[in-house]
């Protein structure tokens, strides 16, 4: 049997012969919610909606929107769960996030992961909004975090969504946040030859990179482990067409990491590895 719960936010049904003891079934989507910590926060519209405009199939989509509007002299915030317990999820397989937005002022997005305990080090960006809805497409490779390293998307459990009060004074803040998705493209350009093969893969002893690049530079070829820490950088001059970087294991331990080519180019796709 198949039930299409389009965006339901959740359902619940029995099945049962009537004799026996029927069995329940409940599911559930991540849900939204503000943060009134600040206590000068007053909220004035607080309004989750359905998404009417349709998803991609190549697309994660995050059902619903929602529109906020508050006083504060400190900040103002409204966030998403991915799922309904916080369950982290891997979007390594994505590339960035899309959303249709308005409002007042900056808005700072955080992607939350569940391997970042310091809420200060999470990884966040920041976009202008004006008052008509505008589309914004942000590659993963825009999330910075205080500790210096790449962001790795691999864990996320929530979207973060906070705008300051940047006099000190009490300000009314307004967010409306639409069609937000993961995506597998971004704003920049993307095609074949931005891809990072590995091979072979999984490795034992030793791997080599193969990737193609369009112009004389410097890259590097970036290794970080699942806890996101970057544990290898090789530094290559890249040549016109098709280049190789040999990797040898050394130390590295065994288990899955993800590699990705540092290019002030373009953007190459994280390619995950695997070390027996």
């Amino acid at each position: 049997m198949e039930i299409d719960a389009g965006n339901l936010f959740d359902i619940g049904f029995r099945i049962g012969d009537g004799i026996s003891i029927p069995d329940d079934l409940f599911m559930s989507d991540g849900p939204w919610g503000y943060d009134d910590a600040p206590d000068t926060m007053l909220v004035h519209t607080y309004e989750v909606n359905p998404n009417e405009e349709p998803f991609h199939e190549d697309e994660f989509a995050v059902e619903r929107n929602i529109e906020l509007v508050g006083s504060t002299n400190a900040y103002m915030a409204a966030y998403r769960a991915l799922t309904p317990k916080f369950s982290p999820i891997n979007f390594t397989e994505y590339q960035s996030l899309k959303l249709k937005a308005k409002g007042t002022g900056k808005l700072i997005i955080r992607l939350v992961k569940e391997s970042v305990t310091d809420w200060g080090s999470q990884y966040k960006t920041t976009i202008p909004l004006t008052n008509n809805l505008q589309d914004y497409s942000i590659p993963f490779s825009n999330f910075t975090s205080i500790n210096g390293t790449d962001f790795i998307p691999n864990d996320i459990t929530s979207i973060v969504f906070t705008m300051l009060a940047e006099t000190g004074e009490v300000e009314t803040k307004e967010m409306t946040i639409q069609h937000l998705r993961f995506s597998t493209t971004s704003s920049q350009s993307e095609d074949p030859l931005n891809t990072l093969v590995v091979s072979p893969n999984p490795m034992k002893s030793s791997t080599t990179f193969h990737f193609t690049s369009q112009r004389l530079e410097t890259v590097e070829v970036l290794v970080y482990n699942q806890l996101g820490s970057l544990v290898k950088t090789i530094t290559h001059e890249a040549t016109l067409g098709a280049n190789e970087i040999k990797l040898n294991r050394g130390t590295i331990s065994s288990g899955l990491y993800f590699c990705k080519v540092q290019s002030d180019t373009k953007l190459y796709k994280i390619t995950k590895l695997i070390i027996e």
